[in-house]
């Protein structure tokens, strides 16, 4: 290790609170794709999170994507997005009537399991310019969570 290394390592020990490093996460992810012809392209992302010091699973996502090049500047995908996740809510059996003719509910679990969908559609845009490749991509998502439908929009860009 070098000095300068060392040096960086005593002053973030110093300067980050003992809290910031009391809770750890673990986030993996992977993707395979591949490329068909010269203008179609297909992937799958996967990614799992862990969380309270890597002990707790509470995310899956899974994305399956396909896109076509309709000119050097312009490329439309589309995709499905599922998640499901962790949400630290009790969850109750349905309403009973006890011995004493009280209307009683049992806690089964501490938590469920949340399922979203999220078809998609991303625009891409590619410029060009000297040296410089700028991709902007705008994302539609169509959320649909617990009956709920609402649209999100995230945009991403990229040198």
């Amino acid at each position: 290790m070098s000095l300068g290394a060392g040096c960086l390592m005593v002053v973030l020990c110093i300067l980050v609170p003992a809290t910031a490093w009391a809770d750890w996460l673990l986030l993996l992810h992977s993707e395979a794709g591949s490329r068909f012809g010269d203008n179609w392209e297909a992937k799958i992302e996967v990614e799992g999170k862990f969380r309270d010091n890597m002990r707790e699973y509470y995310d899956l996502e899974v994305m399956p994507w396909a896109a076509y090049r309709f000119t050097a500047w312009f490329k439309f995908g589309l995709g499905w997005r599922e998640l499901v996740w962790r949400t630290n809510r009790a969850v109750y059996t349905k309403q009973v009537e006890n011995d004493r003719g009280a209307q009683t509910y049992s806690q089964v679990s501490g938590h469920y399991w949340q399922v979203e969908h999220r078809p998609l559609a991303d625009f891409m845009f590619t410029v060009t310019a000297w040296l410089i490749t700028i991709e902007e991509r705008l994302r539609v998502e169509y959320r649909q969570i617990e009956n709920q439908d609402a649209y999100f929009r995230c945009n991403y860009s990229a040198l």
